[in-house]
């Protein structure tokens, strides 16, 4: 049985997180612009996932999209968390 489309995302999602922040942590601590670029990316992307993913965003305390309820199933859901992951990765590869 395949896991709900939510858990897989949050799986992935934790997995990209984690690259990005072990590679920000060397530029950050160096004091780097590409750590700050990349902290900054990492951070606007969570923020922009936990947007389309409201009842995650409850779940882990944020309550600002507690007036929606995602339709993850939804055709529109996967076309914008498509098109949000590929302008992200874009963004990374500019760093």
């Amino acid at each position: 049985m395949r896991p709900p489309v939510d858990t897989r995302r949050s799986e992935v999602v934790r997995r990209i997180i984690a690259v990005f922040l072990m590679l920000a942590l060397p530029g950050a601590q160096a004091g780097g612009d590409a750590g700050r670029q990349l902290n900054d990316l990492v951070e606007e992307y969570w923020q922009g996932f936990l947007e389309l993913n409201p009842v995650t965003a409850t779940w882990y305390g944020d309550y600002r999209f507690n007036d929606r309820f995602g339709n993850t199933i939804s055709q529109e859901y996967r076309d914008q968390t498509r098109a949000m992951d590929e302008a992200y990765l874009r963004r990374l590869g500019e760093i």
